[in-house]
């Protein structure tokens, strides 16, 4: 009983992270978008279709609530942060 304590703690620990990684993501690109104004448009359009896409997945994580999609939602939110980074740097850059 107590390991199923600690698996189900552990799950919704990941799903929390998740959730404030999506919320530091979003606080990013507005700032970005605020501080780069040609690509203000472009870039609050851009976080709140990935918010979105992330919404949808934690949505499926709370209602199954396996390990393995936990994983691969964590790995997700890690390639956006990542993308979005890199596109964030070429548009500075320009």
């Amino acid at each position: 009983m107590q390991k199923e304590i600690k698996s189900l703690e552990e799950r919704y620990i990941g799903i929390i992270k998740s959730r404030a990684l999506v919320i530091c993501l979003q606080e990013e690109l507005d700032a970005l978008a605020d501080a780069n104004p040609l690509f203000k448009h472009k870039l609050r359009f851009t976080a709140n279709q990935f918010r979105k896409e992330l919404e949808k997945e934690m949505e499926k994580l709370y209602a199954t609530l396996h390990d393995d999609m936990v994983v691969e939602y964590n790995k997700l939110a890690t390639d956006l942060i990542e993308g979005i980074n890199g596109i964030a740097s070429k548009s500075i850059k320009k």
